[in-house]
Protein backbone atom coordinates (compact mmCIF):
# COMPACT_ATOMS: atom_id res chain seq x y z
CA UNK A 1 0.00 0.00 0.00
CA UNK A 2 1.75 3.11 -1.18
CA UNK A 3 1.34 6.79 0.39
CA UNK A 4 2.54 9.24 -1.78
CA UNK A 5 3.69 7.18 -4.39
CA UNK A 6 5.62 5.09 -1.26
CA UNK A 7 5.69 1.80 -0.12
CA UNK A 8 5.73 2.35 3.74
CA UNK A 9 9.08 0.38 5.69
CA UNK A 10 7.81 -0.76 9.24
CA UNK A 11 9.19 -2.86 11.84
CA UNK A 12 6.94 -4.45 14.02
CA UNK A 13 7.94 -5.61 17.19
CA UNK A 14 5.78 -8.31 18.87
CA UNK A 15 7.23 -10.03 22.03
CA UNK A 16 3.39 -11.99 22.34
CA UNK A 17 2.83 -15.38 21.51
CA UNK A 18 0.95 -15.15 18.15
CA UNK A 19 -2.89 -14.88 18.83
CA UNK A 20 -5.33 -13.81 16.43
CA UNK A 21 -4.54 -10.58 16.79
CA UNK A 22 -0.66 -10.47 16.47
CA UNK A 23 -1.04 -13.11 13.80
CA UNK A 24 -3.41 -11.09 11.71
CA UNK A 25 -1.63 -8.02 12.76
CA UNK A 26 1.74 -8.97 11.24
CA UNK A 27 0.22 -10.81 7.92
CA UNK A 28 -1.61 -7.50 6.81
CA UNK A 29 1.77 -5.46 8.02
CA UNK A 30 3.89 -7.58 5.61
CA UNK A 31 0.55 -7.53 3.08
CA UNK A 32 0.10 -3.64 3.28
CA UNK A 33 3.46 -2.21 4.01
CA UNK A 34 7.28 -3.42 3.40
CA UNK A 35 6.84 -5.20 6.64
CA UNK A 36 9.76 -6.97 8.86
CA UNK A 37 8.30 -8.82 11.84
CA UNK A 38 10.42 -9.31 14.98
CA UNK A 39 8.72 -12.71 17.61
CA UNK A 40 10.20 -14.07 20.04
CA UNK A 41 11.89 -18.17 19.22
CA UNK A 42 10.44 -21.18 18.55
CA UNK A 43 7.30 -18.64 16.97
CA UNK A 44 4.88 -20.40 14.80
CA UNK A 45 5.30 -17.19 12.45
CA UNK A 46 7.77 -18.50 9.81
CA UNK A 47 7.59 -15.77 8.18
CA UNK A 48 9.16 -13.20 11.22
CA UNK A 49 12.38 -12.55 12.47
CA UNK A 50 13.08 -14.87 15.67
CA UNK A 51 15.46 -12.40 18.09
CA UNK A 52 13.87 -12.18 21.96
CA UNK A 53 13.80 -15.28 24.51
CA UNK A 54 16.35 -18.17 22.66
CA UNK A 55 17.29 -19.83 25.87
CA UNK A 56 14.43 -18.82 28.80
CA UNK A 57 11.49 -19.58 26.39
CA UNK A 58 12.14 -23.70 26.69
CA UNK A 59 13.45 -23.53 30.50
CA UNK A 60 11.09 -24.47 33.37
CA UNK A 61 9.14 -21.86 35.46
CA UNK A 62 11.28 -20.26 37.99
CA UNK A 63 13.41 -17.08 39.46
CA UNK A 64 16.46 -18.68 37.52
CA UNK A 65 14.12 -18.29 34.21
CA UNK A 66 12.82 -14.76 34.82
CA UNK A 67 16.29 -13.65 35.14
CA UNK A 68 17.48 -15.00 32.47
CA UNK A 69 14.53 -13.68 30.24
CA UNK A 70 15.43 -10.26 31.61
CA UNK A 71 18.81 -10.67 30.51
CA UNK A 72 17.84 -11.87 27.00
CA UNK A 73 14.99 -8.92 26.46
CA UNK A 74 17.63 -6.30 26.96
CA UNK A 75 20.27 -7.92 24.73
CA UNK A 76 17.32 -8.45 22.33
CA UNK A 77 16.22 -4.76 21.91
CA UNK A 78 20.23 -3.83 21.19
CA UNK A 79 20.00 -5.66 18.33
CA UNK A 80 17.13 -4.53 17.55
CA UNK A 81 18.08 -1.22 17.67
CA UNK A 82 21.27 -2.15 15.64
CA UNK A 83 19.11 -3.14 13.31
CA UNK A 84 16.58 0.32 13.21
CA UNK A 85 20.46 2.14 13.18
CA UNK A 86 21.17 0.43 9.85
CA UNK A 87 17.49 -0.15 7.84
CA UNK A 88 16.33 3.71 7.95
CA UNK A 89 12.49 2.15 8.67
CA UNK A 90 9.77 4.45 8.41
CA UNK A 91 7.80 3.15 11.12
CA UNK A 92 8.76 1.23 14.13
CA UNK A 93 6.02 -0.40 15.49
CA UNK A 94 6.04 -1.87 19.38
CA UNK A 95 3.01 -4.20 21.12
CA UNK A 96 3.50 -5.26 24.62
CA UNK A 97 6.39 -3.89 26.78
CA UNK A 98 8.06 -6.19 29.22
CA UNK A 99 10.33 -4.32 31.60
CA UNK A 100 8.86 -0.90 32.02
CA UNK A 101 12.48 0.51 33.21
CA UNK A 102 14.25 -0.37 30.43
CA UNK A 103 11.73 0.20 27.36
CA UNK A 104 11.25 3.81 28.73
CA UNK A 105 15.20 4.13 27.55
CA UNK A 106 15.21 1.74 24.22
CA UNK A 107 12.00 3.41 23.52
CA UNK A 108 13.76 7.05 23.13
CA UNK A 109 16.96 5.37 21.38
CA UNK A 110 14.40 4.13 19.03
CA UNK A 111 12.40 6.66 17.88
CA UNK A 112 15.53 8.96 17.70
CA UNK A 113 16.75 6.70 14.75
CA UNK A 114 13.23 6.35 12.76
CA UNK A 115 10.88 8.60 11.50
CA UNK A 116 7.50 7.59 13.74
CA UNK A 117 7.02 5.57 16.75
CA UNK A 118 4.16 4.04 16.57
CA UNK A 119 3.11 1.77 20.18
CA UNK A 120 -0.17 -0.03 20.60
CA UNK A 121 -1.72 -0.19 24.80
CA UNK A 122 -3.80 -3.33 24.08
CA UNK A 123 -4.33 -2.53 27.86
CA UNK A 124 -4.20 1.40 28.66
CA UNK A 125 -3.96 0.84 32.35
CA UNK A 126 -2.64 -2.67 33.05
CA UNK A 127 -4.69 -5.14 34.74
CA UNK A 128 -4.47 -4.76 38.80
CA UNK A 129 -2.14 -1.80 38.37
CA UNK A 130 -0.95 0.10 41.54
CA UNK A 131 -0.73 3.71 41.11
CA UNK A 132 2.85 3.41 41.10
CA UNK A 133 2.81 1.65 37.73
CA UNK A 134 -0.02 3.84 36.36
CA UNK A 135 2.63 6.57 36.58
CA UNK A 136 5.35 4.25 35.14
CA UNK A 137 3.25 3.61 31.79
CA UNK A 138 2.59 7.09 31.90
CA UNK A 139 6.31 8.53 31.42
CA UNK A 140 6.19 5.61 28.66
CA UNK A 141 3.52 7.18 27.09
CA UNK A 142 5.09 10.27 26.57
CA UNK A 143 7.13 8.46 24.09
CA UNK A 144 5.94 6.84 21.31
CA UNK A 145 4.26 9.39 18.38
CA UNK A 146 0.81 7.93 18.04
CA UNK A 147 -0.57 5.15 20.69
CA UNK A 148 -3.22 2.87 19.17
CA UNK A 149 -5.91 1.41 21.72
CA UNK A 150 -8.78 -0.63 20.94
CA UNK A 151 -11.94 0.80 21.26
CA UNK A 152 -13.82 3.83 23.04
CA UNK A 153 -14.03 2.63 26.57
CA UNK A 154 -10.52 1.95 26.28
CA UNK A 155 -9.80 5.33 24.56
CA UNK A 156 -12.10 6.85 27.67
CA UNK A 157 -9.58 5.34 30.29
CA UNK A 158 -6.57 6.41 28.60
CA UNK A 159 -7.71 10.13 28.64
CA UNK A 160 -9.17 10.17 32.36
CA UNK A 161 -5.64 8.98 33.63
CA UNK A 162 -3.16 10.77 31.03
CA UNK A 163 -5.00 13.71 29.69
CA UNK A 164 -1.87 15.39 28.74
CA UNK A 165 -1.18 12.73 25.77
CA UNK A 166 -4.70 12.94 24.27
CA UNK A 167 -3.26 13.98 21.10
CA UNK A 168 -1.28 10.95 21.06
CA UNK A 169 -4.12 8.43 20.71
CA UNK A 170 -6.03 6.37 17.51
CA UNK A 171 -8.68 4.30 18.19
CA UNK A 172 -8.16 1.41 16.09
CA UNK A 173 -10.58 -2.15 16.66
CA UNK A 174 -10.30 -5.23 16.80
CA UNK A 175 -10.49 -7.49 13.70
CA UNK A 176 -11.46 -10.83 13.13
CA UNK A 177 -10.47 -13.37 11.03
CA UNK A 178 -12.69 -15.32 8.99
CA UNK A 179 -13.97 -19.19 10.54
CA UNK A 180 -13.08 -21.84 8.93
CA UNK A 181 -15.58 -24.55 8.66
CA UNK A 182 -13.55 -27.04 7.42
CA UNK A 183 -10.71 -27.30 10.33
CA UNK A 184 -11.79 -30.77 12.15
CA UNK A 185 -11.68 -31.86 15.34
CA UNK A 186 -7.71 -33.90 16.22
CA UNK A 187 -9.85 -36.67 17.39
CA UNK A 188 -6.33 -38.15 19.03
CA UNK A 189 -6.64 -35.09 21.48
CA UNK A 190 -9.69 -36.60 23.39
CA UNK A 191 -7.47 -38.98 24.59
CA UNK A 192 -5.28 -36.30 26.68
CA UNK A 193 -8.85 -35.20 27.91
CA UNK A 194 -11.16 -38.16 28.30
CA UNK A 195 -13.64 -36.57 30.49
CA UNK A 196 -14.80 -34.46 26.95
CA UNK A 197 -16.15 -37.93 25.85
CA UNK A 198 -18.89 -37.60 27.30
CA UNK A 199 -20.22 -34.50 25.25
CA UNK A 200 -19.50 -35.63 22.04
CA UNK A 201 -22.78 -36.84 19.75
CA UNK A 202 -24.81 -35.72 23.00
CA UNK A 203 -27.42 -32.65 23.10
CA UNK A 204 -25.88 -31.44 25.73
CA UNK A 205 -25.49 -27.63 25.77
CA UNK A 206 -21.98 -26.51 26.55
CA UNK A 207 -20.63 -23.22 27.93
CA UNK A 208 -16.78 -22.82 28.09
CA UNK A 209 -14.69 -20.26 29.47
CA UNK A 210 -11.34 -20.28 27.44
CA UNK A 211 -7.91 -18.33 28.08
CA UNK A 212 -5.81 -17.45 30.94
CA UNK A 213 -6.96 -17.18 34.13
CA UNK A 214 -6.75 -13.95 36.28
CA UNK A 215 -8.80 -11.95 39.42
CA UNK A 216 -10.05 -9.95 36.61
CA UNK A 217 -11.71 -12.38 35.04
CA UNK A 218 -14.29 -13.79 37.19
CA UNK A 219 -13.81 -17.32 36.77
CA UNK A 220 -14.64 -17.80 40.65
CA UNK A 221 -18.04 -16.10 39.87
CA UNK A 222 -19.27 -18.29 36.88
CA UNK A 223 -18.08 -21.51 38.84
CA UNK A 224 -20.38 -20.46 42.18
CA UNK A 225 -23.22 -19.85 39.87
CA UNK A 226 -22.68 -23.03 38.18
CA UNK A 227 -23.12 -24.95 41.58
CA UNK A 228 -27.05 -24.35 40.56
CA UNK A 229 -26.49 -26.92 37.49
CA UNK A 230 -24.20 -29.20 39.24
CA UNK A 231 -26.55 -32.04 38.93
CA UNK A 232 -27.91 -31.24 35.62
CA UNK A 233 -26.93 -34.13 32.94
CA UNK A 234 -28.17 -31.73 29.76
CA UNK A 235 -25.82 -29.03 30.35
CA UNK A 236 -21.64 -29.12 30.93
CA UNK A 237 -19.05 -26.44 31.49
CA UNK A 238 -15.60 -26.56 29.58
CA UNK A 239 -12.58 -24.83 31.95
CA UNK A 240 -9.24 -23.98 30.06
CA UNK A 241 -6.45 -21.96 30.48
CA UNK A 242 -3.32 -21.33 32.59
CA UNK A 243 -4.26 -19.13 35.73
CA UNK A 244 -1.39 -16.18 35.62
CA UNK A 245 -2.61 -14.40 39.07
CA UNK A 246 -4.05 -17.15 41.47
CA UNK A 247 -6.18 -15.86 44.17
CA UNK A 248 -8.32 -17.71 47.10
CA UNK A 249 -11.58 -16.99 45.51
CA UNK A 250 -10.49 -18.95 42.60
CA UNK A 251 -9.24 -21.73 44.41
CA UNK A 252 -11.77 -21.85 46.52
CA UNK A 253 -14.55 -22.27 43.75
CA UNK A 254 -11.45 -24.83 42.20
CA UNK A 255 -11.88 -27.05 45.05
CA UNK A 256 -15.70 -26.79 45.06
CA UNK A 257 -15.95 -27.15 40.96
CA UNK A 258 -13.73 -30.35 41.00
CA UNK A 259 -16.19 -32.52 42.31
CA UNK A 260 -19.16 -31.70 40.24
CA UNK A 261 -19.59 -34.47 37.72
CA UNK A 262 -20.37 -32.23 34.53
CA UNK A 263 -17.58 -30.06 34.50
CA UNK A 264 -13.95 -29.76 33.37
CA UNK A 265 -10.99 -28.09 34.17
CA UNK A 266 -7.79 -28.22 32.10
CA UNK A 267 -5.60 -25.69 34.30
CA UNK A 268 -3.09 -25.01 31.69
CA UNK A 269 -1.88 -23.77 28.59
CA UNK A 270 -3.46 -25.39 25.74
CA UNK A 271 -2.19 -25.71 21.61
CA UNK A 272 -3.50 -24.48 19.14
CA UNK A 273 -5.38 -28.00 17.67
CA UNK A 274 -6.73 -27.87 21.34
CA UNK A 275 -7.99 -24.43 21.01
CA UNK A 276 -9.99 -25.71 18.03
CA UNK A 277 -10.97 -28.55 20.17
CA UNK A 278 -12.55 -26.60 22.73
CA UNK A 279 -14.39 -24.17 20.57
CA UNK A 280 -16.00 -27.08 18.55
CA UNK A 281 -17.53 -28.60 21.23
CA UNK A 282 -19.31 -25.91 22.64
CA UNK A 283 -21.96 -23.92 22.18
CA UNK A 284 -21.74 -20.82 24.39
CA UNK A 285 -18.44 -19.34 25.16
CA UNK A 286 -19.21 -17.38 28.55
CA UNK A 287 -17.34 -13.96 29.52
CA UNK A 288 -17.46 -13.27 32.96
CA UNK A 289 -15.44 -10.61 33.16
CA UNK A 290 -15.24 -8.40 35.90
CA UNK A 291 -13.18 -5.43 34.33
CA UNK A 292 -11.53 -5.72 30.88
CA UNK A 293 -10.51 -3.33 28.23
CA UNK A 294 -11.24 -5.78 25.27
CA UNK A 295 -10.89 -9.56 24.62
CA UNK A 296 -9.41 -11.68 21.94
CA UNK A 297 -11.81 -14.50 23.52
CA UNK A 298 -14.73 -12.70 22.19
CA UNK A 299 -13.11 -12.31 18.72
CA UNK A 300 -12.02 -15.77 19.11
CA UNK A 301 -15.99 -17.38 19.59
CA UNK A 302 -16.48 -15.25 16.59
CA UNK A 303 -14.01 -16.60 14.41
CA UNK A 304 -15.12 -20.27 15.54
CA UNK A 305 -19.10 -19.27 15.02
CA UNK A 306 -19.74 -19.07 18.75
CA UNK A 307 -22.26 -17.10 20.30
CA UNK A 308 -20.95 -15.72 23.73
CA UNK A 309 -22.60 -14.76 27.25
CA UNK A 310 -20.35 -11.46 28.34
CA UNK A 311 -20.34 -9.26 30.98
CA UNK A 312 -20.76 -5.56 29.44
CA UNK A 313 -17.58 -4.17 30.61
CA UNK A 314 -15.05 -2.14 28.81
CA UNK A 315 -14.86 -2.03 24.72
CA UNK A 316 -16.67 -5.54 24.77
CA UNK A 317 -19.92 -3.48 25.04
CA UNK A 318 -18.91 -1.87 21.70
CA UNK A 319 -18.03 -4.75 19.76
CA UNK A 320 -20.89 -6.72 20.52
CA UNK A 321 -23.59 -3.85 19.97
CA UNK A 322 -23.24 -4.55 16.24
CA UNK A 323 -24.06 -8.05 16.92
CA UNK A 324 -26.68 -7.62 20.33
CA UNK A 325 -29.71 -9.88 18.82
CA UNK A 326 -26.96 -12.89 18.20
CA UNK A 327 -25.25 -12.75 22.16
CA UNK A 328 -26.19 -12.96 25.42
CA UNK A 329 -25.22 -10.44 28.39
CA UNK A 330 -25.07 -10.65 31.75
CA UNK A 331 -23.87 -8.91 34.95
CA UNK A 332 -20.77 -9.74 36.54
CA UNK A 333 -22.72 -11.11 39.84
CA UNK A 334 -23.63 -14.84 40.70
CA UNK A 335 -27.16 -14.68 39.91
CA UNK A 336 -26.74 -12.92 37.22
CA UNK A 337 -25.18 -15.52 35.45
CA UNK A 338 -27.00 -18.46 36.98
CA UNK A 339 -30.15 -16.77 35.44
CA UNK A 340 -28.97 -15.85 32.35
CA UNK A 341 -27.42 -19.41 32.19
CA UNK A 342 -30.65 -20.98 32.87
CA UNK A 343 -32.17 -18.95 30.36
CA UNK A 344 -30.20 -20.22 27.48
CA UNK A 345 -30.84 -23.81 29.04
CA UNK A 346 -34.63 -23.26 29.05
CA UNK A 347 -35.30 -20.92 25.92
CA UNK A 348 -32.46 -22.25 23.45
CA UNK A 349 -31.34 -25.83 21.58
CA UNK A 350 -27.92 -26.48 20.42
CA UNK A 351 -29.10 -26.00 17.07
CA UNK A 352 -30.91 -22.44 17.48
CA UNK A 353 -27.70 -21.33 19.70
CA UNK A 354 -25.40 -22.68 16.31
CA UNK A 355 -27.42 -20.35 14.34
CA UNK A 356 -27.09 -17.34 16.54
CA UNK A 357 -23.15 -18.07 16.60
CA UNK A 358 -23.23 -18.10 12.47
CA UNK A 359 -24.83 -15.10 12.52
CA UNK A 360 -22.70 -13.32 15.79
CA UNK A 361 -19.80 -14.15 13.75
CA UNK A 362 -20.82 -13.14 10.40
CA UNK A 363 -22.00 -9.32 11.31
CA UNK A 364 -18.86 -9.18 13.66
CA UNK A 365 -16.39 -10.41 10.80
CA UNK A 366 -18.35 -8.29 8.51
CA UNK A 367 -17.84 -5.63 10.95
CA UNK A 368 -14.61 -5.94 11.56
CA UNK A 369 -12.33 -6.63 8.20
CA UNK A 370 -8.50 -6.95 8.98
CA UNK A 371 -8.08 -5.68 5.32
CA UNK A 372 -10.16 -2.29 6.28
CA UNK A 373 -8.80 -1.76 9.74
CA UNK A 374 -5.01 -2.23 8.74
CA UNK A 375 -5.36 -0.16 5.65
CA UNK A 376 -6.55 2.59 8.40
CA UNK A 377 -4.00 1.96 10.06
CA UNK A 378 -1.51 2.72 7.56
CA UNK A 379 -3.36 6.23 6.57
CA UNK A 380 -3.95 7.16 9.80
CA UNK A 381 -0.70 6.08 12.01
CA UNK A 382 1.74 4.90 9.78
CA UNK A 383 1.70 7.89 7.44
CA UNK A 384 4.74 10.02 7.98
CA UNK A 385 2.80 13.63 7.08
CA UNK A 386 0.33 12.63 10.51
CA UNK A 387 2.30 13.09 13.12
Amino acid sequence: MDINGKTIKVLLIDTCEPNEYSVEFANKCRKYTNGTVIRKYYTTDAQSIPIFYKFSEKMKPGYFRLAIRLIEYIISYFHIYRMVCKNNYDVVHIQWPQVLWFDKFIFKKIKNKCKKLVYTAHDPIPHESTEKKIKQFGELYKIPDIIIVHGKACEEQFIANYPNLVDKLYNQKFGVTPSNETEKINNSLIDKHPKLKEILETKKIVFAFLGQISPYKGLDILLDAWEEFKDREDVFLLVAGKTTNKYKDLENSFNKATTYSNIYIFNNRYTLEEEVLFHKLSDVIVIPYRSASMSGVLTSAAQYNKTVLTTKVGSITEYIEVAKDFVFTCECTKDSIKEKISNIIYNFSKESLSEKGKNFSKIIQDEYNWDKIFQDVVINCYSIDKQ
